[in-house]
């Protein structure tokens, strides 16, 4: 992996959105403009579990993973919290956030949803941010969806903030929204999307080195 090129993974529960959160981010870097490739993780469980998905963004055309990732979307499972569906193994919630920082580059950036994780239950991400310069990013993603009804946007959430930590526009991303979707639904999403973004620009003066890389083709 070098500096010119992105490696975004997005992990959370089975039922998060996870593949179509990605699918559409990584149409929106091609129209951006970029070569991707991508990789799905399956859960070990039949009835769900810990997933993710990666995408590997670069100016110069990419046929693998890449050696780790850079940047790192962890939504938390939010269906762990939920016992009457019979879906909760543990600390299950933690998963996506914690089962990941392994395979992390240093210097890298992390976003994670503070309204599925206490603050007491991310006190040893601390000291691995420091001693990896990771760049730890905390956003109540959860209740930027809430406001506007539906707490499943909280992975359109992730992106607005991923777009906005790493200088990408919103246009590709919002004009795949229009094509997919319509009416309310569509409304909400776009508002969840821009929310998401600005706070992170108000909030956070991303003094990571990451960004979105340079481009000079247009999608095939």
């Amino acid at each position: 992996m070098t500096q010119d090129e992105l490696i975004w993974r997005i992990a959370g529960g089975s039922g998060d959105g996870i593949d179509t959160t990605s699918q559409n981010f990584t149409k929106a870097l091609m129209r951006y403009g970029l070569h991707v490739y991508t990789h799905r993780h399956y859960p070990s469980r039949i009835r769900g579990g810990h997933t993710y998905v990666e995408v590997r963004a670069s100016e110069a055309p990419v046929t693998s993973r890449g050696d780790g990732f850079n940047f790192l979307l962890a939504l938390g499972d939010s269906f762990a919290r939920n016992p009457s569906e019979g879906a909760v193994y543990g600390d299950e919630e933690k998963k996506p956030l914690f089962e990941n920082l392994d395979e992390l580059n240093e210097g890298g950036v992390i976003v994670y949803d503070t309204g599925v994780l206490d603050p007491d239950e991310t006190r040893d991400l601390d000291e691995r941010a420091e001693e990896n310069d990771w760049h730890v990013y905390p956003v109540d993603l959860q209740s930027i969806a809430r406001d506007h009804g539906r707490d499943v946007m909280r992975n359109t959430a992730g992106v607005g903030v991923t777009a906005a930590l790493l200088d990408m526009p919103l246009d590709p991303i919002q004009e795949l929204m229009s094509e997919a979707m319509g009416g309310d639904i569509l409304e909400k999403n776009l508002d969840v999307l821009s929310d998401a973004h600005e706070y992170t620009n108000a909030e956070f003066d991303g003094a990571h080195d990451l960004r979105v890389p340079d481009h000079d083709h247009g999608e095939e």
